[in-house]
């Protein structure tokens, strides 16, 4: 495990990143402002369309230069650390978010 920004990385999730070429700057930002589900012992976090419109205001440089990984990115986060960096490929269920 790799500590990067003040958060830990398995070995996992770096090969993942580097693999889908999405920067640790996004990955902080979805973890920051990004909604979450709970998925087990892990949680899942991702930007949906609604969010982005606001944070579009509040970051418009940022999200400008990243809104297609913005859109398309889900982090899952556990026992302190980001596990993996996934695709999304379908929607997301949300019942279970908080």
């Amino acid at each position: 495990m790799v500590k990067i920004n003040t958060l830990n990385y398995t070995n996992h999730a770096q090969k993942r990143i580097n693999q889908r070429g999405i920067p640790y700057s996004v990955v902080n930002f979805i973890l920051s402002y990004g909604e979450c589900i709970d998925t087990y012992d892990l949680t899942k976090h991702f930007i949906n369309n609604n969010a982005l419109k606001y944070l579009k205001e509040e970051y418009p440089s940022f999200i400008s230069k990243h809104e297609k990984q913005l859109k398309n990115t889900a982090v899952v986060y556990g026992n302190n650390a980001v596990v993996t960096v996934m695709k999304i490929t379908k929607k997301i269920r949300r019942e279970y978010a908080f």
